[in-house]
């Protein structure tokens, strides 16, 4: 985590945007849907430009801290005032989105051994990574015929569970997760914390936080629980916005 303005673009591991003012926008759900993240380089290298115009993995970084990774998608140039600007964009599991499957499985399947085979027969590298929470078989026979990602999620819905991917797999979030992963206080926290009926909204320091994780909130004495569904960017190196939100679902008791 840092409060320094300070940015990394990686691209297969290798760094490209060392010395030039980065721009990072988008945002993470706890979905399937491959959400468009995009990148803006000011005077990227012309070496820097040919890596990503490769099309490989992309990941962006504040300090030791992963904000988002996945394939890049699409790469332009705009000449402005200031400079050239490199625009990039990308995803993560585009591939997952896009793979179609067509798969019956008889009745007493697992939904865990069910959502293997949908990852298997989609043609994709992607793996289940665990599988928490209950793990029911289903009482009828069920047959699926659609994007692999959309028939993951019909799957889930029999555990009542959802899912995301993560730069190493498929990660299964239970209804209310069990065990804290993310612990957060005001010292976390970049401004006042928003709270509605049902969720909390909090603007951090700039840090990649894991979506799908069950968080824990300590502030003015008050102790909150919920799970991250959702978190946006909006981060400039320059002298344009410097911002980060969580949006987390309230577990009650």
């Amino acid at each position: 985590m840092s409060l320094e303005r300070n940015l990394a673009v990686l691209v297969d591991g290798a760094s490209v945007a060392d010395g030039c003012r980065i721009r990072f926008r988008g945002e993470l759900a706890l979905s399937l849907y491959p959400d468009l993240l995009t990148v803006h380089i000011l005077n990227l290298s012309d070496r820097g430009y040919h890596l990503i115009r490769q099309e490989g993995s992309i990941s962006v970084l504040c300090g030791a801290s992963l904000l988002a990774s996945g394939a890049v998608r699409d790469v332009s140039r705009e000449t402005r005032p200031e400079g050239v600007w490199t625009v990039i964009g990308f995803s993560l599991g585009l591939d997952l989105w896009e793979a179609p499957v067509s798969l019956a499985v008889p009745a007493g399947s697992t939904v865990s051994a069910t959502v293997e085979r949908l990852l298997s027969t989609s043609g994709t590298p992607w793996k289940l990574l665990s599988f928490p929470g209950p793990d029911p078989g289903y009482p009828r026979p069920q047959a699926f015929f659609s994007r692999a990602a959309d028939a993951i999620e019909t799957a889930l819905t029999a555990a009542g569970a959802r899912a995301c991917l993560v730069p190493s797999g498929l990660v299964v979030v239970p209804e209310k997760p069990e065990n804290t992963e993310v612990r957060l206080s005001e010292s976390d926290l970049a401004d006042a914390p928003v709270f509605t009926a049902d969720c909390m909204v909090l603007t951090t320091i700039m840090a990649g936080w894991p979506i799908g994780r069950r968080l824990q909130l300590t502030c003015g004495g008050k102790t909150t629980h919920g799970v991250i569904v959702k978190q946006r960017f909006d981060a400039d190196t320059g002298s344009g916005p410097w911002k980060t939100e969580i949006i987390a679902e309230v577990l009650h008791d």
